[in-house]
């Protein structure tokens, strides 16, 4: 099957931007994405690859997000702000997540970040039975019921389509980051339209000031 295309957009975070770039080169060569780095600065950094476009924020958060999606033309989109570490795996996330998106029509996003509850035997938090791809992987769709199960600005892969017509920051243009993701979260959540999904597989992006990180089991034994 067909990869489908996919954006990856990171802000102000070369060394994240160059430890992805080779972990997909090794790890996925066949995904060969669109990159935009977002970034105040008017001078090009040395260690910029020439293949990524430079793309100059402006304006509040809200109409920062706004103009980084006028200039994404793929399908998928995987944003990436500031204040993340890429943590690389063996698994191919970007490949397995972009199969279930374009399998499911139903799922815009699935989540790739460490900030979240990981219960995924938690069946108020997570539906069941899992979404099972050929290779093994899973992947647990949020109930928009839970807290913050709605789409989000943290890393991940989302549907374009879908981040534009949940209409994400139409009133947020003068807000702030918290501010807008929060926003965009219990809309996307209210309307049951937009649903997320994890894999208990791969939570490869972790704030920058946790230095490690302990996924929560698939199934905890009672003591």
């Amino acid at each position: 099957m067909k990869i489908p295309a996919l954006t990856i957009a990171i802000a102000e975070n070369i060394p994240l931007l160059i430890t992805l770039q080779q972990h997909l080169h090794h790890q996925e060569p066949s995904l060969m994405p669109t990159w935009i780095y977002l970034s105040e600065s008017t001078v090009i950094p040395p260690m910029m690859p020439d293949t990524v476009d430079i793309l100059n924020p402006i304006g509040s958060y809200g109409q920062f997000i706004t103009n980084l999606l006028a200039h994404v033309t793929t399908d998928y989109l995987l944003w990436i702000d500031t204040g993340w570490s890429f943590m690389p795996i063996e698994t191919s996330f970007c490949s397995a997540s972009l199969s279930v998106l374009s399998t499911y029509s139903q799922v815009s996003q699935v989540k790739l970040d460490s900030e979240d509850y990981q219960r995924f035997d938690d069946r108020s938090q997570f539906s069941q039975p899992p979404i099972i791809l050929g290779d093994g992987t899973q992947f647990y769709i949020l109930s928009p019921r839970k807290i913050l199960g709605g789409l989000t600005l943290k890393p991940a892969i989302t549907r374009v389509a879908d981040l534009r017509s949940c209409d994400p920051l139409r009133h947020d243009h003068t807000s702030d980051r918290e501010t807008v993701t929060a926003a965009l979260s219990i809309r996307s959540a209210q309307s049951e339209r937009y649903l997320s999904m994890r894999s208990p597989t791969f939570t490869p992006f972790i704030p920058k000031d946790q230095q490690t990180y302990r996924p929560i089991p698939l199934h905890v034994d009672s003591p």
